[in-house]
C-alpha cells in the first residue's frame, strides 16, 4: 500500500487574518528560470516586471497561497492568490525559502513583513498571545 503525503494548507500558515480582501490579492506567478521544482503554499516571493517570483533578495512582495506542481507545462500561473499585507499572523514554520536566501536575506525580509503588517511567529501556540493583546 502507497503513502500519500497531504498537500500544505493555508491554515498549516495563516494563523490569524483580519480581512482577506485588504491582506490579499492575485497575481501571476513565474518559475526561476530552468526550475522545474513545485512551489507550495508559503513560498516568500518579490514582484519582478509585474509577475512575482521566488526571492533570493531582501526584498519582499507576498506569500504563495497556492500549491504549483505543474510548471512544465507553462512558465506562467496566472490569477495565484498571494499574501501581501496584514493584519495577518503567520507560522515561521511554513515560509518556504529560495535556496539562494540567505540567512541575513531572510531576516531582511521578515522585518519587511512586519513592517507591512504581517507577524510571525514560531509556534502556532504563540498566536494566543497576539489575539489577546
Amino acid at each position: 500500500m502507497s503513502t500519500q503525503t497531504e498537500p500544505k494548507r493555508i491554515g498549516d500558515l495563516v494563523l490569524r487574518e483580519w480581512d482577506q480582501r485588504l491582506s490579499r490579492t492575485n497575481g501571476t506567478f513565474r518559475q526561476s528560470s530552468g526550475s522545474t521544482a513545485d512551489f507550495t503554499i508559503g513560498h516568500v516571493c518579490v514582484l519582478s516586471g509585474g509577475k512575482y517570483i521566488p526571492a533570493t533578495g531582501t526584498t519582499f512582495s507576498g506569500i504563495l497561497l497556492a500549491n504549483i506542481n505543474d510548471l512544465a507545462t507553462a512558465t506562467d500561473k496566472t490569477n495565484q492568490p498571494f499574501l501581501t499585507q496584514g493584519p495577518a499572523v503567520i507560522s515561521k514554520d511554513q515560509l518556504v525559502w529560495d535556496a539562494g536566501a540567505d540567512a541575513s536575506d531572510q531576516t531582511a525580509i521578515l522585518a519587511a513583513m512586519l513592517a507591512l503588517g504581517i507577524q510571525v511567529v514560531d509556534e502556532p501556540d504563540s498566536q494566543s498571545s497576539v489575539e489577546d493583546a
